[in-house]
């Protein structure tokens, strides 16, 4: 099924673990073909399951996938063109959280991808200040904070973190539009 066929001896016929594979290997062609005849909710976490139905708990790939939404795996991967098939998706909730409460704009202006950032930045529910209540920083700077949550890191803080200056530039731009 995968356009390079080199990952094909470790998918199933499951149709979710096609759709993670694709995401995180950046297989564009095959991720619309997957989604369009098969109604999935682009913001659940997919995963493969045995034959009874219950998840595949295996210690790699499908373990991690399992926690993480399409959109965030697809940012994580900095796959630009997933990413902006999966943000024209009518349903898609651009700041999704994973288990550990960030969203792919915190991990995206962590890392510093700056073109993966700028992609999320187009979609109109956005959330520059969307914090992550289960972290706390205290020597961050105040602007980099949601007012209501003043400990609680934003993708702001997380690119501050980081150094990732043309991310914030980004996320100032953004927040002055």
């Amino acid at each position: 099924m995968h356009s390079e066929n080199k990952y094909n001896s470790l998918l199933n016929d499951d149709i979710k673990t096609d759709i993670v594979y694709s995401c995180y290997y950046g297989y564009l062609k095959d991720l619309k073909l997957l989604m369009e005849n098969n109604i999935i909710d682009v913001n659940t976490a997919m995963y493969q399951v045995n034959e009874e139905g219950f998840q595949i708990d295996d210690e790699g790939f499908l373990k991690w996938s399992s926690t993480n939404p399409l959109l965030t795996i697809a940012c994580l991967r900095s796959h630009t063109d997933i990413i902006e098939f999966l943000l024209n998706q009518p349903n898609i909730d651009v700041n999704i959280r994973d288990t550990f409460n960030e969203t792919p704009l915190m991990l995206a202006s962590e890392r510093g991808y700056t073109a993966v950032v700028r992609l999320l930045l187009t979609h109109p529910n956005i959330d520059i200040y969307k914090p992550n209540e289960r972290k706390s920083y205290r020597i961050a700077p105040n602007w980099t904070f949601n007012p209501n949550f003043p400990t609680a890191p934003t993708a702001l803080t997380y690119a501050w973190d980081k150094d990732n200056n043309k991310v914030i530039e980004e996320l100032l731009f953004h927040k002055s539009t």
